[in-house]
């Protein structure tokens, strides 16, 4: 599962009394990741990188919000780009691996992806959302066991993480526990009644 980063947090501190250029810049960060519409949180972010007045850190912030709006327009490939420069900025942005590793995974790119998987798991292993996006990778590779392994640490430590319920039950359904997996899928849509529409557009079949 993605994880949406707000770093309209890094703006505090950044006016610059008297300064046109300040504002801006303010303004920009407060839209980056902190705006409903996508469009406008990706003219604000792309503003920022391109203004060459940032920190790495800051700039991999703008990259990952970026990278979360281009996945929520669907536009997988510049996601991925994005990701990829907000890792190279900062290589210890366990999210940008979270979300490469998930983006990567619904493309199919599995072997790869699941590197990017353990590794934002590295940085922070009790992370109920790193665990299921993991737990999605072993359930498009098949193993069903260990999908479920990451998707029960995952509701162990958030029970209402639908893709998890899902996710598990699917896994269940894989392994032959048709009762047990029509439980979790029963309760997944519960919570997301289109949940079966999301898993089939991310390319896993409803049972």
């Amino acid at each position: 599962m993605r994880g949406k980063l707000f770093t309209a947090v890094v703006s505090i501190g950044l006016v610059l009394a008297g300064s046109a250029w300040a504002q801006d810049r303010d303004e920009n960060w407060k839209r980056c990741g902190g705006s409903n519409n996508l469009d406008l949180s990706i003219g604000a972010c792309t503003a920022i990188i391109r203004s060459g007045q940032e920190s790495n850190d800051h700039l991999a912030a703008a990259f990952y919000d970026r990278g979360w709006d281009y996945e929520h327009e669907g536009q997988t490939a510049r996601a991925i780009q994005d990701y990829d420069q907000a890792i190279k900025l900062r290589p210890d942005f366990a999210g940008a691996y979270n979300n490469r590793c998930w983006e990567q995974a619904i493309i199919g790119q599995l072997q790869a992806v699941l590197a990017d998987c353990n590794q934002s798991l590295a940085f922070q292993s009790g992370n109920a959302h790193f665990l299921d996006s993991r737990g999605f990778v072993y359930l498009k590779m098949k193993y069903p066991m260990a999908a479920i392994a990451d998707y029960d640490a995952a509701l162990k430590i958030d029970p209402k993480i639908d893709t998890s319920l899902y996710g598990r039950g699917l896994a269940e359904h894989m392994k032959g526990d048709i009762a047990r997996g029509d439980a979790d899928i029963a309760a997944a849509k519960i919570i997301t009644p289109k949940i079966a529409a999301e898993f089939i557009k991310w390319g896993v079949s409803a049972p």
